[in-house]
């Protein structure tokens, strides 16, 4: 399982393109509302057409728990 860290532009794209390729991924998201944002459609990834981002979406809190075989960093460096 492959762990991306960082909700913005960058980790999503990542994300998304690696769970429709059939690798399991999570990303993990700074706050509950940037979550809810994503589930609700508002933040939509664009390939030849728009779609909802499907992947599985964490708190930072519930990402201490996961174990991965790989994390991939995609935060801004203040970050």
């Amino acid at each position: 399982m492959i762990l991306i860290i960082g909700g913005g532009a960058l980790g999503i794209t990542f994300a998304t393109k690696l769970h429709r390729a059939g690798t399991a991924v999570k990303l993990v998201v700074r706050s509950k509302e940037l979550i809810n944002k994503i589930k609700s459609g508002k933040f939509l990834f664009f390939d030849t057409a728009s779609h909802k981002i499907d992947v599985p979406l964490l708190r930072p809190d519930e990402a201490r728990e996961e174990t991965a075989d790989m994390i991939l960093v995609a935060v801004k460096a203040y970050d």
